[in-house]
């Protein structure tokens, strides 16, 4: 019987058991493109009483693998139609837990590091004892189950946002999410009047694992495609701008690197044409890096009529490092010294010596998560240029209208 055959036929003999039931060994997916080595540990295996696919090329390995239908695979890393890393990106692709265990005859540092920083369970080099690829094999099925048992029990309470274990699991993932970030608008306020002044633009993404910005940008950042991510957000932004003909100021959140990517300051590219109209947002909690670059930056991207703005004021960093390199024209003062300023005495003065402090330093102030009216009127009394909060409107599709207060009135 032939590879194929053979992988069409154990598959069947899997089927029957879609109901939920295990063998009680486990069942795992043997790949080697080597008939010999192949046949050689899936007899070791099943002799250990698991239950064995066996299949010769990464082509068969994915025609017959499906989500929780095997609580492991063993394959060699180096495959005639894929390597080892391509493989497990591709199993990744269909299901985030399964543990895999590679195995190869030609042994190489590099191959096992990459194979190991990728998610594999565990790289074996042959000739190996037998009784440790049972073992191993064992352990990688026992991990399979748990993990399988793990995701069913956070899925059922709510909690599956951002259950990605290892680098393979989390570049699969984060290729679909990309395709599903959308991005919303909260509107922002003139607080002498309450008209509208502008939009701050939120990532938003359908995935269900990645569907919090906090999640996309870690996996981002693991993956090292934070520039990737700031360029679909800003194109999203203003591909909105342009269908609306929104006029209003648009606020966006940059990331550190995004402030050097160079397609943010290409008038071609697209914020640059409408940069007079866009306030870059960086948060008072990053770390900016080399402070000779970030000035020299920050001043040509004011050139270019952006205007600068510090997020996050109050929640991050006790210091000015922030101020002094990026010369911001707004500064946002953080939601956690909003809440509740109206009876808590501490929350009012703090606020206060900030809005002093910028008001010095000719640097407009919004309040950030305004949600009621007793908020909304101690920000007026402190002197708040701008606020934003749920007072005046939640985030949603482009472009939502204004919430006006009561206290207009």
């Amino acid at each position: 019987m032939g590879a194929a055959s053979m992988v069409e036929s154990n598959s069947c003999r899997d089927g029957e058991r879609r109901d939920g039931s295990q063998p009680a060994g486990g069942r795992v997916l043997v790949v080697d493109d080597y008939p010999e080595a192949l046949e050689f540990m899936a007899r070791v295996l099943e002799r250990s009483g698991v239950h064995v696919v066996r299949a010769t090329t990464a082509q068969e390995t994915l025609a017959a693998f499906q989500p929780g239908l095997f609580d492991a695979i063993v394959a060699d890393i180096g495959l005639p139609d894929m390597n080892g890393v391509e493989l497990l990106l591709e199993i990744r692709k269909r299901d985030l837990d399964v543990p895999v265990v590679f195995v190869t005859g030609a042994p190489s540092l590099e191959t096992a590091v990459a194979a190991l920083r990728h998610g594999a369970l565990q790289y074996l080099t042959k000739p190996f004892a037998l009784d440790e690829f049972v073992s191993v094999t064992r352990r990688a099925i026992q991990l399979g189950r748990l993990a399988a048992i793990k995701r069913r029990a956070l899925e059922a309470s709510g909690l599956s946002e951002g259950l990605v274990a290892d680098l393979a699991g989390t570049s699969a993932r984060f290729e679909q999410a990309l395709a599903r970030i959308h991005m919303v608008f909260q509107p922002i306020v003139r607080a002498k009047d309450y008209s509208l002044y502008g939009y701050e633009a939120l990532l938003r993404c359908a995935d269900p694992l990645l569907k919090h910005p906090g999640t996309v940008l870690s996996a981002a950042e693991r993956l090292e495609r934070v520039l990737e991510v700031g360029r679909i957000v800003r194109w999203r932004v203003a591909e909105a701008v342009a269908s609306a003909g929104q006029i209003a100021n648009v606020f966006i959140n940059l990331h550190p690197l995004d402030l050097f990517d160079p397609q943010l300051s290409d008038r071609q590219q697209s914020l640059g044409a409408m940069a007079d109209r866009v306030v870059l947002e960086i948060t008072e909690r990053a770390q900016l890096g080399d402070p000779g670059l970030v000035a020299a930056r920050s001043a040509e991207l004011r050139k270019l009529g952006f205007r600068l703005a510090i997020d996050d004021l109050g929640s991050g960093y006790a210091s000015l490092s922030s101020f002094v390199l990026l010369e911001p024209q707004i500064v946002k003062i953080d939601m956690s010294l909003v809440r509740d300023v109206d009876h808590i005495p501490t929350k009012r003065k703090l606020m206060r010596s900030l809005v002093d402090l910028c008001r010095e330093m000719c640097i407009d102030i919004l309040a950030e998560g305004v949600e009621t009216e007793a908020e909304c009127q101690v920000c007026q009394e402190l002197g708040c240029d701008l606020m934003q909060g749920y007072l005046f409107g939640r985030p949603a599709p482009p472009f939502p209208s204004v919430c006006w207060p009561a206290v207009q009135a």
